[in-house]
């Protein structure tokens, strides 16, 4: 009796059906962690840009305006005076969304030269949206006493 080695059509085919929902449940789950760690990074950014504006603020002595801007997606700096010019100022990824409420755009936070924070709207949150996947957010809260809260 002869004997053939090998597999056949029928288990290759199981095999390569396997591999490939293992590997489309894997690709699935890394793009969930880009995402994520994508917005992270963008909380860390404007986290960042707000400690160096207060810095910019408590060393010079001046106070200094924070526009956050949902038009156009960015955040900058800038002293309160006649004269001023932006310092410092961070854009948003494309695909990051800049959300607040009510009020008009841009909303403007004054970071004190003693670290305290005043605003026009009393709009004190914002959000950045990943309007990619419609479900992640990060809120950020800056309170009068010039400490920002992300969640």
């Amino acid at each position: 009796m002869i004997r053939n080695k090998g597999f056949t059509v029928i288990e290759v085919m199981v095999v390569v059906v396997v591999i490939g929902v293992v590997t489309a449940i894997t690709v699935g789950g890394f793009k969930i962690t880009f995402d994520k760690s994508r917005l992270k990074q963008s909380g860390n950014e404007v986290v960042a840009f707000y400690q160096r504006t207060n810095r910019y603020a408590t060393t010079d002595g001046w106070d200094y305006k924070i526009e956050i801007d949902r038009n156009n997606e960015f955040l900058r700096c800038m002293k309160d005076s006649p004269s001023a010019t932006t310092k410092d100022s961070i854009g948003l990824r494309s695909e990051l969304d800049l959300n607040f409420a009510g009020g008009k755009s841009p909303i403007v936070l004054t970071v004190n030269a003693d670290g305290t924070v005043n605003d026009d709207d009393s709009i004190r949150q914002f959000k950045i949206l990943d309007t990619e996947t419609g479900r992640d957010s990060l809120l950020f809260y800056i309170s009068p006493i010039g400490v920002m809260e992300v969640q």
